[in-house]
């Protein structure tokens, strides 16, 4: 297995996902993958449980991967007002990190579209590409984008809620 790994499935710098946890590699030997997670621990693999647990190298391709950030709208509310709003406030996030590379993948951009509908709200998702190493936070910054530009706008989030009906019933 680390041959195969070592022979270009892998390497040091990369992304990767497995087992629920996400890191970059930080060491690749014959024996294991070391990575560093996002809280800044470090995990060792045998590389035959990367293997057995079909591990997934998110910066392999491209470096970029797909995010979606979940609002609630209340029932009625103008989804084409809302995507005007969502789109142009999340072009402050269209920035660089610190190797020049685009945070939002240019060719795919910021899109907004209905992720479902519910009894209680009408689900928007903001979808976008965005650079492997960036994601936490970015999706921090995004969520008070979203809040921020929503509330602004006088657009206002569903909150659930729980309606509770009591009977009295008289014994006599």
């Amino acid at each position: 297995y680390g041959i195969q790994l070592m022979g270009g499935q892998l390497r040091v710098g990369d992304w990767i996902e497995c087992s629920g946890e996400r890191g970059r590699v930080v060491s690749l030997n014959y024996q294991c993958v070391q990575i560093e997670t996002i809280e800044g621990t470090e995990i060792s693999f045998l590389n035959s449980t990367l293997f057995v647990r079909n591990y997934n190298n998110l910066t392999r391709n491209n470096s970029y991967e797909l995010i979606k950030l979940i609002v609630g709208l209340n029932h009625g509310t103008d989804i084409n007002r809302v995507r005007e709003v969502l789109v142009e406030a999340m072009q402050q996030m269209r920035t660089k990190d610190q190797y020049g590379r685009e945070i939002v993948d240019p060719k795919y951009g910021v899109y907004v579209v209905v992720e479902d509908m519910t009894e209680n709200a009408v689900k928007i998702a903001v979808k976008q590409y965005i650079l492997v190493a960036e994601r936490i936070p970015y999706v921090d910054r995004s969520k008070e984008v979203i809040y921020e530009a929503l509330n602004a706008a006088g657009i206002a989030v569903a909150f659930q809620q729980l309606d509770v009906h009591l009977i009295h019933e008289d014994k006599n």
